[in-house]
């Protein structure tokens, strides 16, 4: 099996882990740190500031997976199944994303 199937695999293992983690975090009532952190980019930002990784760590594996299937997946199609064109234009669309993110992390 190619290294690239497999990086996108795990990607998506982290991505399930993500929503898993993400479940049974809502299924307690929030802390002060996470009422107080708000939502998106700027929450995510400080709880990652304050050290409070746990509470961080749903949002970061759904992001970093959701990422790493975008980019591997169409590094795939573009080196393994031949489908340049498309791997290339889903690779822009991750770029752009990636870029966004770090936009919004940057302005927050």
């Amino acid at each position: 099996m190619h290294p690239l199937l497999l990086l996108t695999a795990a990607s998506f293992l982290a991505l399930l882990f993500g929503i898993a983690a993400n479940l049974l975090a809502r299924s307690r009532e929030p802390t002060a740190l996470e009422r107080d952190a708000g939502h998106g980019i700027a929450g995510l930002k400080r709880l990652v500031e304050a050290g409070s990784w746990r509470l961080a760590l749903p949002a970061l594996l759904i992001t970093g997976g959701l990422l790493g299937v975008m980019v591997f997946g169409a590094l795939a199609l573009a080196v393994v199944f031949g489908q340049t064109a498309t791997g290339v234009l889903m690779l822009l669309v991750a770029l752009v994303a990636i870029a966004k993110i770090a936009r919004d992390y940057a302005r927050a």
